[in-house]
């Protein structure tokens, strides 16, 4: 585990100098009309490192989630983004998504037909941010979010807990049963 550790750390780096060196760019704008079409050819911390709306730290944070399993699986509609298991609440813009050999554009979806969507994994890094990566294409790109409030989320129940809720029905059962002649 320390030795993926410290290849991440140097890969961050050289990806953090590299995007140092190049342009921002946040001036291209986009229009992610074909999702799949010019997927990401290069290693995804290269294009983060090019984010200019994230921060710094941001953007390590970014790079180790990667090596993490995403926290949330969103889908992204034309107008919205939405998580089906109301773990996250998002911005309705995906922000700055890489594509092909390092491109980074701000994108709109304003072609979409309506109920179109395409699903992605989601990681949350900080300042109220979540890295997206679409699962067509494996592009990277930030949106806003904030973790659902607990009143939203899908309650699953511990296993321990169906068996407790079966033997009170069975005790009750048989309470009543032993009352009645």
């Amino acid at each position: 585990m320390q030795r993926v550790q410290a290849l991440l750390a140097r890969v961050l780096i050289h990806a953090a100098l590299l995007g140092a060196a190049m342009p921002a760019a946040a001036a291209i704008s986009c229009e992610w009309s074909e999702p799949g079409h010019d997927p990401l050819t290069v290693a995804k911390v290269l294009v983060i490192a090019r984010m200019d709306g994230l921060s710094l730290a941001e953007k390590w944070a970014a790079g180790a989630a990667l090596l993490r399993p995403p926290i949330d699986r969103p889908l992204i509609w034309r107008d919205s983004i939405t998580s089906p298991a109301r773990r996250m609440t998002y911005g309705a813009d995906v922000l700055q998504m890489g594509f092909g050999r390092g491109r980074v554009c701000d994108i709109t979806r304003a072609t979409w037909p309506e109920f179109r969507s395409e699903p992605a994994r989601a990681w949350q890094i900080g300042g109220g941010k979540c890295l997206l990566v679409a699962d067509v294409c494996g592009n990277p790109a930030w949106t806003p979010c904030n973790v659902a409030p607990a009143s939203l989320a899908l309650q699953v129940p511990e296993p321990g807990a169906l068996w407790l809720a079966l033997a009170g029905l069975a005790g009750v059962a048989i309470t009543r049963r032993k009352g009645q002649p």
